[in-house]
């Protein structure tokens, strides 16, 4: 309640994206877009739409520039889906791959990550990171594995107060 008592009432959240992605190169010129089944569903009440993102990133020696532009069309409860744009750069060199980001999401102003990763194997990378944003800012680590065609990547997210995120794709 509004004094913090426990009410014994229970609370559910989750939210399902399932993406279609295509991505064209050309040189070092890499372009991407993506079309996403976005579903929530709050305490039994589900919704669901459609958005679209789109990407690009450019090489340059060992330095990448990438822009991306997500989640733009949809409404969700009668609310657009928060848009999200994306500045970055990194910078490869051996096993070490370094990275900082720009993102603006929607009405919440601009946030600066920055991380790193580092390469045990061809098939194995460490991640890790920090998002300096005031609420939901912190700690992030991951684990990213390849074979052939095949990925699979795993990421832990802190979200202060409200607890930790694990992501897999």
């Amino acid at each position: 309640d509004s004094l913090g008592n426990d009410t014994g009432d229970k609370f559910t959240y989750k939210k399902t994206i399932i993406p279609v992605a295509a991505a064209y190169r050309r040189g070092n010129l890499g372009l991407g877009l993506a079309v996403k089944s976005y579903s929530e569903e709050i305490d039994g009440d589900k919704v669901a739409t459609t958005v679209f993102d789109a990407g690009a990133i450019y090489r340059l020696n060992a330095w990448r520039f990438g822009l991306s532009a997500q989640n733009f069309g949809g409404t969700l409860y009668d609310y657009a889906v928060v848009k999200i744009q994306r500045l970055g750069a990194a910078y490869e060199g051996g096993r070490y791959l370094f990275a900082a980001e720009i993102k603006k999401e929607g009405e919440a102003g601009t946030s600066l990550s920055a991380g790193g990763a580092f390469s045990l194997s061809d098939g194995v990378k460490l991640r890790a990171g920090w998002r300096m944003k005031e609420e939901f800012g912190g700690l992030t680590f991951g684990l990213g594995l390849e074979r052939g065609a095949l990925s699979f990547d795993y990421a832990f997210l802190s979200y202060g107060d409200f607890g930790s995120t694990h992501k897999a794709g």
